[in-house]
């Protein structure tokens, strides 16, 4: 889509707005969806769960040394 848009992206302010002003129009398309994948048998749909689950990543040099990897080449 990016490409088609020759890189023209909506920024975090413009896609938190849409979110706000269609929540009940996303609630029913995601209700929507789900039938959807009910109906071709991709869910069953006894149990739906969403992990919200936030991790920060930090791995640097400094964070994944090790003594057995201390000769091996690191990638920059």
């Amino acid at each position: 889509m990016q490409w088609l848009l020759q890189g023209l992206h909506p920024n975090y302010h413009s896609i938190a707005d849409f979110r706000k002003i269609n929540a009940t129009a996303l609630q029913n398309l995601f209700k929507l969806f789900v039938s959807f994948l009910k109906d071709v048998g991709l869910v069953g749909g006894k149990v739906i769960a969403v992990d919200g689950t936030k991790i920060r990543g930090n791995n640097s040099k400094k964070n994944n040394y090790n003594p057995k990897r201390s000769n091996a080449t690191w990638i920059t």
